[in-house]
């Protein structure tokens, strides 16, 4: 079986008809967020929390640490970078973001 040599990282983009804000308080809001990604989560998305989400449907869990958020004037982000750390044969994932 092949080894990675590096962490696994995915960049996407898509078109939202809607303000920067509404689409950064999406992201970082669980209350809006569980409406359509994951179904619970421990917190807000802000700098240095550690969070769980948990997607109920598919019986798996991840733990998150949110690294830097920003939201400004006319663009809405949280930087983020994704690392997987899947231990073999478990039902729960970890991520750095």
């Amino acid at each position: 079986m092949p080894q990675l040599t590096k962490a696994p990282s995915v960049d996407v983009g898509m078109l939202i008809r809607r303000s920067p804000h509404d689409v950064f308080e999406a992201l970082a809001d669980p209350s809006i967020t569980t409406r359509f990604w994951y179904t619970k989560s421990t917190g807000r998305m802000v700098e240095d929390a550690e969070l769980t989400w948990e997607w109920e449907m598919y019986g798996t869990s991840g733990k998150v640490w949110v690294k830097e958020v920003q939201a400004t004037g006319a663009s809405a982000s949280l930087g983020r970078v994704m690392t997987p750390r899947i231990p073999p044969r478990s039902s729960s994932s970890s991520y750095s973001v």
